[in-house]
């Protein structure tokens, strides 16, 4: 027996098919160049952008950092209402307690009579001391009763009292208490 022996015929010539071999391998290695050139670009310009929302993001995070220290030194909205009203109370207070001496002026100006001469008015924290020259004692008298009506003074004293024999005048000197604050204006 014979062994059938089978015999293949290759009728192309060889050198057409290694040019079309190598005509495929070198587009096939430009698409994969052209592709690989594009892939990098893309990739480096991703990667810039990457490290340009790093920055970003570095530069958010530090934002956020100073705005929580911020934050953290702020007072809490009721503190910053306890010290409004502690405030307002302490104006309150200095309003209350203020001097007005215009005021102090205007009060004794009120209950001073016109033929009385005040010469020296000294007012000090709590105390006005008065001093002048008055045509007799009734005078005297009704000026004394006059600051005592005044609400605004209290405790009027008359320190010492002259009488002057050639002049026929009264000196007098005068203590008055008076209570800093605003002064109620009294109509003598």
């Amino acid at each position: 027996m014979q062994i059938p022996v089978q015999v293949n015929i290759n009728l192309l010539p060889r050198e057409p098919v290694n040019r079309w071999r190598w005509y495929y391998w070198g587009l096939s290695l430009a698409l994969m160049l052209i592709l690989g050139g594009l892939t990098a670009y893309y990739d480096v310009s991703r990667g810039r952008e990457l490290n340009h929302l790093q920055v970003v993001n570095a530069d958010l995070k530090a934002q956020v950092n100073e705005y929580e220290q911020e934050i953290a030194q702020t007072i809490p909205l009721d503190d910053v209402e306890k010290l409004i009203n502690q405030k307002y109370q302490e104006i309150k207070l200095v309003e209350i307690s203020k001097q007005s001496y215009v005021d102090v002026w205007d009060c004794i100006d009120r209950a001073v009579p016109a033929q009385v001469l005040v010469v020296e008015v000294e007012i000090n924290a709590k105390k006005v001391f008065i001093t002048g020259f008055s045509p007799d004692h009734e005078q005297l008298a009704g000026f004394l009763q006059s600051l005592e009506r005044n609400p605004n003074f209290k405790n009027v004293v008359s320190l010492s009292t002259r009488m002057d024999e050639r002049s026929n005048e009264v000196s007098f000197s005068i203590e008055v208490n008076w209570g800093p604050g605003k002064l109620e204006t009294v109509k003598t």
